[in-house]
């Protein structure tokens, strides 16, 4: 079945004189008016990322579609309401424009054999895929923009996502049965909590690189000591943050916010992706500082270790990585302090709360070396120069855990949307923040005194005189972001874009969870790779999908019935490749 994608049609809106037709002989000369303007309108800016914000208010108004379901579950009938204009008092709009997304379509490969996959397992556990799937990545080119603004064909690697079930409408489509003609969360009944997990399990499908596709198909063979794994990283919500701001959250039921409600659902989540490793982010700690009783039977319970962190006082919540002990053992953990005392002259991490964590694991078949780390970055959105000096922070630390030769992942909630500076550090490796704008104020020359000890490089304390004051951050980790943000980059390619995947809501649907992978230089001039890196020692498989904000505003926002959290988990399957 071919990949379906909505896009929606742009308005123009303009002011035009018209212009009254006349013979040739009456032709005269009209002054043009020196007060004419083109009138644009104003959008109203939202102020996101405070704590008074009410993340419920704008994400419970789905006006602008009218949806119900029938007994016979027959979805041929679809009544959609007109968007209601808000200002009475504006100019009627002009007939929309099609965009011309002709571009976008060309660069969609379709598959007429794609089969359904809703039961996610790791690689080695159960087949997920047909092997009439791999003809989905048989992409040989795409385009760039040039200089000028032409469209310049270059050949490039495939893309390496392989679509095990085609991408859900972003709106309700006639004759979808998986969409069906109401609004599934707004729907009453005894097996309503089924029908949303049914919808939810269908947006969320694994989607396969190739090396995870040969691997399912049998195209390709694991080496015998080669070590598959799944790791997951979530935001659990604390409770002491869900009571001390429960404004923020008064459109939603009460019993969805209720812990043991919660609890079953986090319990469901996690049983269902099986995580080897899970990187959890506010995690509820206990007055003497041990994590809540709840989630450490759980996870005790599923064959989990734990190594966690508390913020300092007066939070009570934090953040741990948990393993399974039959895939892996623990040789360092190393919590991490993003913030600083009163007598460190580092202003930017002054009056923070905020920890992470890393672990230097050590599978138990092979004794493969893996380093983790979790972060849990500073909220707001006046925040950008503390969350640059945070990742800064934990980047080194990750640098001096990781001695320069292990695989690293470094997943979290980063409280970042994709393409700002902090995110561009991390996935480029470099970044000039001398003097670069944000939203309130330019950053400064120098971030870290000489005497904190953080080099320009991102290394802690070298033992040799170190490069410092440079206005530049770097570092040589090559970390690819799992999930390629699709609106963004379509956007950046010059295509269409469909609507982007979401992760929270903080006054608008955002992504701001993210997880990392590192990556090694590539070393041959014929190796085709965009960033010129290659995966080496850690290899991406396969990534558990994220759905839009149309698709999750359908099944009751976040928190919901089914969702637990006000973030979405992520998840992704890897394998680190033994050396013989």
């Amino acid at each position: 079945m071919s990949e379906v994608e909505n896009i929606s049609n742009n308005k123009m809106h303009s002011t035009r004189n018209p212009l009254t037709s006349c013979e040739p002989e009456n032709v005269m000369e009209v002054p043009i008016d020196s007060d004419l303007a083109i009138i644009e309108p104003v959008v109203e800016t939202v102020e996101i990322d405070s704590d008074d914000t009410d993340y419920s208010a704008d994400e419970e108004n789905t006006d602008t579609v009218d949806i119900k379901f029938v007994d016979s579950y027959d979805c041929n009938s679809v009544v959609i309401k007109e968007e209601t204009d808000r200002n009475s008092n504006a100019e009627p709009s002009l007939p929309a424009v099609t965009y011309n997304n002709s571009k976008y379509y060309k660069k969609q490969k379709t598959s007429e054999n794609v089969t359904n996959n809703h039961v996610p397992g790791s690689l080695h556990r159960s087949p997920h895929q047909n092997s009439k799937n791999s003809t989905a990545a048989a992409q040989s080119s795409k385009r760039r923009r040039s200089s000028d603004g032409s469209s310049v064909p270059f050949n490039i690697k495939p893309d390496p996502d392989i679509k095990v079930e085609r991408e859900l409408d972003v709106t309700t489509e006639e004759g979808d049965p998986r969409w069906p003609s109401t609004d599934v969360a707004a729907e009453g009944g005894s097996d309503l909590k089924e029908r949303l997990l049914t919808k939810y399990t269908s947006v969320r499908d694994w989607v396969y690189t190739r090396l995870g596709n040969d691997l399912v198909t049998g195209a390709r063979r694991a080496r015998p000591y080669d070590v598959q794994f799944r790791i997951m990283t979530y935001n659990l919500l604390s409770r002491h943050r869900l009571h001390k701001h429960r404004q923020s959250f008064k459109n939603k039921q009460e019993d969805h916010l209720s812990w043991p409600h919660r609890l079953e659902a986090v319990t469901r989540e996690v049983t269902f992706v099986k995580p080897d490793i899970l990187c959890v982010q506010e995690l509820d700690f206990n007055e003497d500082n041990t994590i809540d009783a709840d989630i450490n039977e759980l996870m005790k319970g599923l064959g989990y270790i734990c190594y966690a962190v508390k913020r300092r006082d007066p939070k009570m919540d934090g953040c741990g990585i948990f393993f399974r002990e039959s895939v892996f053992t623990c040789e360092e953990a190393v919590p991490v302090n993003l913030w600083t005392d009163s007598q460190d002259n580092v202003e930017a991490l002054k009056g923070n709360t905020n920890v992470g964590i890393i672990l230097r694991l050590k599978t138990v078949p092979k004794q493969l070396r893996l380093v983790v780390g979790t972060v849990h970055f500073k909220y707001g959105k006046d925040k950008e120069l503390t969350r640059l000096a945070q990742s800064a922070l934990f980047i080194a630390e990750l640098r001096k855990i990781c001695k320069e030769t292990f695989p690293c992942i470094f997943a979290g909630d980063f409280n970042l949307e994709p393409y700002t500076d902090v995110h561009r550090l991390i996935v480029k490796g470099t970044l000039k923040y001398q003097g670069l704008q944000h939203s309130t104020g330019k950053y400064p020359d120098c971030i870290f005194p000489a005497e904190f000890g953080l080099a320009d490089n991102l290394m802690l304390r070298p033992e040799r005189n170190f490069k410092h004051g440079s206005g530049k951050f770097s570092h040589d980790f090559g970390f690819r972001s799992v999930y390629q943000y699709r609106e963004e980059r379509s956007l950046y390619l010059g295509y269409a874009p469909p609507e982007s995947e979401v992760t929270a809501y903080q006054g608008k649907w955002v992504n701001v969870d993210h997880m990392f992978y590192s990556t090694a230089p590539c070393k041959w001039d014929s190796y085709n790779s965009i960033d010129g890196r290659y995966e080496k020692d850690l290899k991406l498989l396969a990534k558990w999908s994220l759905p839009s904000a149309s698709q999750i505003k359908k099944l009751g926002g976040l928190p919901s019935l089914i969702c637990p959290s006000d973030h979405l988990p992520l998840a992704a399957e890897f394998v680190l490749p033994s050396s013989s």
